[in-house]
């Protein structure tokens, strides 16, 4: 009987054992290679659901904006507050390529923490085409992988009814299937985290705050102070257009700068983004417009409100676009007028942006950004004079 006893206590030690050292493998080697962009394209698809907790443990009074790098490279939640008259705290969860069908993974983690509003983009992007014939489709994909596997708290989610046979089959959506995608993540992260600090490797992106690479994430407590400022206001994509129009050059996706004349990145390169099926609604009620349907109709339900806000472009772009080939984008936004809790602030025609409020064709510039603070601040104040 005895042995029998020491048996299950050995057991239960040694369970203990491995839970305590898999959450320091965890916290200590795997999320800083996947905050930094070692093992996953970007940074910030792993630490939107830290952040969900750390904003609720440390404010109360509080803003969330979501939504692609065009949210990101435009929202300043440090500039907003300043402005705002209501001492509310502004916080910027967006991330490149983001769409509804991803984003829908992760709000009830959003709504658990109760924001006084929710800043939500749409635009093109949002109504865009989503099957296997897109070249995002794969991308798409990893990425949803990614923020399952990353989720501990997402059991039995009834958005999983939007998707299409194919995608249940390959998601990882029981609890198995997403330990073991995530479980995937460990080998290569100790294989890269030895080779940094034994090997003395360069990491592949800066986190440094405010000029790091908008790939990787600052590490709350390790970098508390510059992680605090960056949920609000994230490190930001260079001036592309700056670039070509003083010297003839645009930077790649690697930091490198190649040559681009002006008339060149508004001619074949402006072309390349308008027929880009990402960058235009698929003109039907797809899965992304359910999806994105899906959050509000959730939004609603819990009483938390939503402002939609539609961002400007470049003029250039706006001026080559055919007629009508953004209309379904126009009249579904119009759609969400209807809804009780949802504001809207349409800047997708507005035509008191110019060039220099840009970075690129679509992603605002320092000047943009500022332009828009002014323009935003004045309306979430209305919103929140009956909310405070």
């Amino acid at each position: 009987m005895e042995k029998k006893d020491d048996i299950i206590i050995s057991t239960i030690i040694c369970f203990v054992f491995l839970l305590l050292f898999s959450q320091i493998i965890e916290e200590k080697i795997i999320k800083p290679r996947l905050y930094d962009g070692t093992i996953n394209r970007l940074g910030r698809y792993s630490f939107t659901i830290d952040a969900y907790d750390y904003i609720s443990e440390n404010y109360e009074n509080y803003i969330i904006a979501i939504g692609s790098s065009r949210m990101r490279e435009i929202y300043d939640g440090i500039s907003l507050k300043e402005n705002s008259s209501y001492g509310i705290d502004f916080f910027n969860l967006a991330y490149g390529m983001d769409l509804p069908i991803i984003r829908m993974i992760e709000v009830d983690n959003l709504i658990e923490i109760k924001p006084r509003l929710v800043i939500l983009e749409v635009g093109p992007s949002t109504f865009s085409e989503f099957n296997e014939d897109v070249w995002y489709y794969n991308r798409t994909i990893e990425f949803m992988s990614h923020m399952i596997s990353m989720n501990p708290r997402l059991t039995s989610p009834d958005w999983v009814n939007l998707l299409s046979e194919k995608e249940k089959e390959i998601l990882p959506l029981n609890y198995f299937d997403a330990k073991n995608h995530h479980a995937n993540y460990g080998i290569k992260s100790i294989e890269t985290s030895l080779e940094y600090y034994l090997n003395g490797t360069d990491k592949p992106f800066s986190c440094s705050y405010p000029g790091g690479h908008v790939r990787c994430v600052p590490m709350e407590g390790k970098q508390q102070g510059d992680y605090d400022k960056y949920i609000r206001y994230p490190s930001q994509l260079p001036n592309v257009l700056e670039g070509v129009k003083k010297n003839g050059t645009i930077i790649n996706s690697n930091g490198n700068p190649y040559a681009m004349s002006l008339e060149k990145y508004y001619g074949e390169y402006l072309d390349g983004r308008i027929t880009n099926p990402y960058h235009n609604p698929e003109g039907v009620k797809n899965l992304n417009h359910l999806a994105l349907d899906y959050m509000i109709n959730k939004f609603q339900k819990h009483n938390i409100d939503v402002l939609l806000v539609g961002f400007p472009y470049n003029p250039v772009l706006l001026d080559r676009l055919e007629d009508g080939k953004w209309d379904y984008v126009n009249e579904s936004i119009q759609e969400y007028s209807n809804f009780s809790n949802v504001y809207i602030q349409d800047m997708t025609w507005d035509n008191s942006w110019n060039d220099d409020h840009f970075s690129d064709l679509a992603h605002a510039s320092r000047e943009g950004e500022l332009y828009f603070t002014s323009r935003i601040y004045p309306i979430i104040d209305e919103i929140m004079k009956t909310k405070i």
